[in-house]
């Protein structure tokens, strides 16, 4: 598909938006998200957010940190954004995102993909640590690339796979450390594997 092409596309998704749901777009976007995600902390009761963002997730962690700096217990934001500037940053600005946000530090993999998150050991154990003990890394920590990768092909399945077992064991313990049973919180970490809705989750770990 050409430009103009995607910019025609693209218009006639915006009209169609207007059109349906015109009343409601003032209150949709990024800003509004961060200002749900407070009310839910408020009424959860919890003094503090602990957050972990991915993808589009990054960009709402970043918005949540500028406006609510003080609502924030640790944030944990895999990739880099402006918060202010309306648009996504390559992750080689990293570091000037975490001197923005004043007390953050930056953690460079040395790899490619869209996270780093559940890819490698040396992320994972810093991003754990972080959120649980709230144990901060050294400012522009590096981790490496898995050793036994090589190719353009192997990295690219490297980095795009999901390694389940992994991200069961990590939710898993988050969940005892924020209080949850040993049984809460392989149930949850399990279903939340398994992709279920709402509904299921409910089901399988009342």
């Amino acid at each position: 598909m050409g430009g103009g092409d995607l910019n025609r596309s693209l218009r006639v998704v915006e009209r169609d938006c207007v059109a349906k749901s015109g009343e409601l777009l003032p209150y949709v976007g990024t800003q509004n998200a961060a200002r749900d995600m407070e009310q839910l902390r408020k009424a959860l009761g919890d003094e503090q957010l602990t957050y972990i963002g991915f993808s589009y997730g990054t960009a709402l962690g970043a918005v949540y940190a500028n406006l609510f700096p003080d609502s924030a217990r640790a944030l944990v934001l895999d990739g880099s954004v402006d918060p202010t500037a309306g648009e996504y940053t390559p992750g080689f600005l990293a570091s000037q995102m975490a001197d923005a946000l004043g007390d953050a530090v930056s953690v460079r993999w040395q790899g490619a993909g869209h996270t780093a998150f559940l890819h490698i050991d040396c992320v994972d154990q810093i991003v754990v640590d972080y959120l649980v003990d709230l144990t901060v890394p050294k400012n522009r920590s590096r981790c490496g690339f898995t050793d036994d990768v090589n190719t353009t092909v192997a990295r690219a399945e490297r980095v795009f796979e999901v390694n389940r077992e992994r991200f069961q064991v990590r939710l898993t313990g988050v969940f005892l450390a924020e209080g949850s049973s040993k049984d809460d919180a392989a149930c949850l970490s399990a279903a939340l594997i398994a992709e279920a809705t709402d509904s299921q989750l409910e089901k399988r770990c009342e």
